[in-house]
């Protein structure tokens, strides 16, 4: 929540002053209803703390995701509130970071806010299916089993990344052992052997000797240069992930590049298809007529869109042949 600063007029016609915590002016106006008759004035305040206060690129690991929704799944099943069981996992969290958010969620929660909504003002590093779930668990009141989900996820989410970590660490130590021995050779060894070759005198070298003494001699003089270029490479890919257009590129190509990418050319069917489709609990059913989507005895043709490509037509074997 937010601090509003106030300056009003009372009932009696008296000057007021003073703070109110709120999510928005408007529903910090309402709840200075009855003390002022008229607001003149009233602006957000910037509250002030310690720079190291403030988490930078803090967020939550997977495994501590996972040990934070199976306290709650099991104090929630135990049947104390909401509120209750916020506090008592601030209490036994030890991340400093992670305790103040608690506290602050628990305190809105007090306060007559929803959960979700406490963990999205106050947690915004937190993953998106995290919050929604929650929301999803306040609506529908099953807020015990959603956390149980939401611990069996992330549990297995952390298991398969320990994995991969574990997997990737032999291949990424050769890489960079190798970057490693590169970098000795080509500004270490091979100018030594052309200072050699200079003082043997004239002679006619191999053509892969003079590539590498090039490539030797263009490292050692445009070192700087190289630096400059990646540095500006990684600042500006850093910069373009930070835009709308760039998270829809990357979470484009990422998805294009999945393993199971092609699962999605698989999911668009014609209606007819459906329609069609008998029910096993009725096996002497009739189908639904077809829709006019196509004449009969040809295919079915429907269109879908994907981030790689426009507007496309998809063939399907036909389903309206009578």
């Amino acid at each position: 929540m937010t601090t509003y600063k106030y300056k009003g007029q009372s009932l009696s016609g008296a000057r007021v002053s003073g703070v109110v915590r709120a999510y928005d002016e408007f529903e910090a106006v309402a709840k200075l209803r009855d003390t002022c008759a008229f607001i003149t004035k009233i602006e957000p305040v910037k509250e002030r703390g310690n720079a190291l206060d403030k988490p930078i690129g803090f967020r939550l690991k997977d495994k501590e995701l996972a040990l934070l929704c199976s306290q709650f799944s099991i104090i929630l099943t135990s049947g104390l509130s909401v509120m209750r069981c916020v506090e008592m996992v601030a209490s036994q969290t030890r991340n400093k970071y992670t305790r103040r958010m608690l506290e602050k969620v628990a305190e809105e929660v007090g306060a007559g806010y929803s959960l979700a909504q406490s963990f999205e003002s106050n947690a915004p590093y937190l993953p998106a299916t995290f919050i929604e779930t929650v929301r999803a668990g306040e609506e529908s009141g099953t807020l015990a089993l959603c956390f149980d989900r939401l611990h069996r996820y992330y549990e297995r989410t952390a298991r398969t990344r320990a994995k991969i970590i574990s997997t990737m660490t032999y291949p990424a130590m050769v890489i960079v052992v190798a970057i490693i021995v590169f970098i000795i050779i080509i500004a270490v060894a091979v100018p030594a052997f052309t200072d050699a070759f200079a003082d043997l005198g004239e002679g006619e070298l191999p053509g892969v000797t003079k590539a590498l003494m090039a490539v030797s001699g263009f490292f050692n003089r445009w070192w700087w240069l190289l630096l400059l270029i990646g540095a500006a490479l990684v600042i500006a890919y850093l910069a373009f992930k930070r835009t709308e257009r760039g998270k829809l590129v990357l979470a484009s190509y990422a998805i294009e590049r999945a393993p199971l990418r092609r699962l999605r050319s698989m999911i668009p069917s014609p209606p007819c298809a459906r329609r069609r489709a008998r029910p096993r609990s009725s096996p002497t059913a009739r189908p639904a007529p077809c829709p006019p989507c196509s004449p009969p005895g040809s295919a079915c043709r429907v269109r879908w869109t994907s981030p790689a490509r426009s507007w496309a037509t998809t063939s399907f074997p036909s389903a309206c042949a009578r």
